[in-house]
């Protein structure tokens, strides 16, 4: 299976003084926690569409670190204290508003050890306490100081470790996506024909390469459901987003960090077949539904996805049923 080759800008950021301890949000505060794969408040998207001219640098670079639990943006405090050090928090962020708080440039010969500093003052750096145990470092306040001391990081992207196929219920079919050279025949079909990204689902006619999909552990709309909160992406690094319409189609597209839309999270019945599980988009009662045969039909048996309300009991549908297949050795 090829590689993805457009992975959302998801990095762990890893303190070089205290390896295995990553910047973790922890409510509203920003400390260090041992790394966990499964903990999307150590993982944060670079933003990196800033820009600015000045006089002394006539190309600083300059980007935001989102996190992917909250979707709030790691914010200096520095200006807001007469202190050397000050400890970091979030804060929300609007990408078509400049906030210096939010700004930081990085320098470094590799992404191994790296300085992170304010774009705006580069004498203030990224940095952590030290810990009073030597054995003890969760927890450790994540600050900004102007002393290069505990302030080597090391940027790690993120990969997922875990390829899936997922299976509906309703006559075994697979999720995967629309391919461009794939024509679709169904009721008022002109209206659809020219979106080449719809998701859709085949049996047996599409290959395995694509029924591929990642899952990415995401934080939920209130901060404590990220245990079954995720984010699905194919080998393309596009994601799958939803809307909260009932009747919309689940859509296959560019991977937005600020948006809930593509956050969806599992639902598990409480009736037998408890190895599948309806999906949701998460925080609502919206869950993943295949149309019937006399609402969309060709040669090639695609069912577009859609979005629908649960029933009231939580009943088990097949064509809202999923099941998540771990694919071994990728084949």
């Amino acid at each position: 299976m090829e590689p993805l080759t457009a992975v959302p800008k998801l990095y762990a950021i890893e303190s070089t003084a205290y390896p295995g301890y990553c910047i973790t949000q922890q409510g509203t505060q920003i400390v260090l926690k041992f790394k966990d794969a499964l903990n999307p408040f150590q993982l944060w998207y670079r933003d990196e569409s800033w820009q600015f001219l000045s006089e002394d640098n006539s190309d600083l670079s300059a980007l935001v670190f989102i996190n992917h639990g909250s979707k709030k943006a790691l914010r200096s405090q520095s200006s807001s204290t007469s202190r050397s050090i000050a400890k970091l928090t979030v804060g929300d962020y609007d990408p078509a508003v400049e906030n210096n708080s939010l700004l930081w440039s990085i320098s470094g010969s590799s992404d191994d050890q790296v300085f992170v500093t304010e774009t705006g003052n580069s004498s203030v750096f990224l940095s952590h306490t030290s810990s009073s145990r030597s054995s003890f470092k969760d927890g450790v306040p994540v600050v900004t100081s102007a002393q290069g001391e505990n302030s080597r990081w090391k940027i790690v992207a993120y990969v997922p470790s875990q390829v899936y196929r997922i299976l509906c219920h309703w006559f075994g079919n697979y999720l995967t996506w629309k391919q461009q050279n794939v024509d679709v025949t169904f009721k008022n079909a002109i209206k659809h024909n020219d979106e080449t990204n719809v998701v859709a689902v085949s049996p047996n006619n599409i290959s395995l390469d694509g029924m591929a999909w990642f899952k990415v552990p995401a934080g939920g709309r209130d901060n404590t459901t990220y245990f079954t909160s995720f984010i699905l992406i194919n080998k393309t690094g596009l994601a799958l987003k939803g809307s909260t319409k009932p009747g919309d189609k689940v859509l296959l597209t560019q991977y937005d960090p600020l948006d809930y839309g593509f956050v969806w999270s599992e639902n598990r019945f409480q009736a037998s077949n408890t190895d599948y599980v309806a999906i949701n988009l998460d925080g609502t009662n919206l869950q993943w539904s295949l149309q019937n045969d006399d609402q969309y039909q060709n040669s090639a048996w695609y069912h577009p996805l859609v979005l629908r309300p649960a029933s009231a009991n939580q009943g088990y549908v097949e064509q809202q049923t999923w099941k998540f297949n771990p694919v071994v050795n990728n084949v």
